[in-house]
């Protein structure tokens, strides 16, 4: 969280952060071989016309993503699970003060979107096995 706000501040007064990983059975996190589609609610109380979407690095350095909006969820594409952030833009014009704000509570997440997330592990876990089993059998 704390990687997060430093890295939106002066973009961003509110934001909610989604820590996006798979692990296998082992705990080890996995990272898709190529891109993926992900789908994220658009967070309660946010203007889906007014946000923006980052990734933000372990150095906390963020990168601006595209996104389209389809029924209420952020969805976009990417090649690495890791911290995205939802966040409001900022006003371009006049001055605001404030205190950065942001949850990453996923207890206030719906359950559509946990169910999502619940999909696409599902998915990852069946592609993987998948592609582990084509590799063994060819060798």
């Amino acid at each position: 969280f704390t990687v997060a706000q430093n890295s939106l501040k002066g973009v961003a007064e509110n934001f909610v952060a989604f820590d996006i990983s798979f692990e296998d059975s082992s705990f080890v996190k996995l990272q898709p071989n190529g891109k993926v589609r992900v789908s994220i609610p658009v967070p309660q109380g946010f203007d889906a016309n007014d946000i923006e979407l980052y990734y933000i690095s372990d150095l906390g350095e963020k990168t601006k993503i595209e996104f389209t909006i389809i029924d209420g969820m952020i969805v976009f594409e990417t090649d690495h699970f890791s911290m995205y952030v939802v966040a409001d833009k900022l006003p371009t014009t006049g001055t605001t003060t404030g205190t950065t704000t942001g949850t990453t509570e996923n207890a206030t997440l719906p359950i559509k979107a946990v169910f999502i997330v619940m999909l696409c592990c599902a998915e990852l876990a069946i592609f993987s096995k998948t592609v582990i089993s084509k590799k063994r059998n060819q060798q």
